[in-house]
């Protein structure tokens, strides 16, 4: 048996990871707890939209890019909802919230 991986599920926050770290003196993967995921998108939805129906529709593409488990599926269909929300005007503001903060953190909170 090789070794087994080791991950610690926290929300984007670093503290608690930071803390995890010094005490235990360990390294493990650290995934993002999908409640946090959901719950963070769904306020910057609101925040950022400001069109009820868009932001159900975008609300669905983020939910299926989440729960993909397949990695090139996942590759696939996350372009394409980055490419949607990159040229609509309603969209843009979340877009770039979505890219800053979440794209580059793909590996801690998609399923795959």
């Amino acid at each position: 048996m090789g070794p087994s991986r080791r991950n610690i599920l926290s929300d984007m926050a670093p503290q608690f990871y930071h803390a995890w770290v010094a005490v235990m003196d360990k390294r493990p993967a650290k995934l993002i707890c999908t409640w946090h995921t959901d719950t963070a998108w769904q306020l910057e939805l609101g925040r950022k939209i400001g069109d009820r129906v868009v932001e159900e529709n975008i609300y669905k593409m983020l939910r299926t890019v989440l729960q993909e488990t397949d990695q090139g599926t996942f590759q696939n269909i996350l372009k394409a909802m980055i490419n949607y929300l990159k040229v609509g005007a309603t969209t843009k503001k979340f877009y770039e919230y979505f890219e800053k903060l979440w794209v580059p953190k793909k590996v801690q909170w998609a399923y795959c």
